[in-house]
């Protein structure tokens, strides 16, 4: 039995039947070699094969916050009034 209709393959030359059988058949073989891909010997994402994997974790959340810690004493430097300034230092890069 010929996998091409026979409508089609009425009104095809032999060499063209031949090209057509041919592409055929190199698709089966890719269909059968896709078939036996798995995501240890392919690029498939490994959660596309198994419909019941568990998501991952998310990493544990830090203990602390950013900025000041609640039932901690604020550290402040109060500034010097400019009259009790006797000397003035600017430090920057060159």
């Amino acid at each position: 039995m010929s996998r091409i209709p026979q409508e089609l393959e009425a009104e095809m030359t032999p060499g063209v039947k031949a090209f057509v059988l041919s592409l055929l058949d190199r698709l089966e073989k890719a269909e059968a070699t896709i078939e036996k891909l798995t995501p240890q010997n392919s690029s498939i994402a490994p959660r596309t094969v198994h419909p019941h994997t568990k998501p991952k974790r998310k990493p544990a959340a830090k203990k602390r916050k950013r900025g000041g810690q609640k039932a901690h004493r604020r550290h402040h430097r109060d500034l010097v009034s400019s009259e009790d300034c006797t000397n003035v230092t600017v430090w920057a890069r060159t």
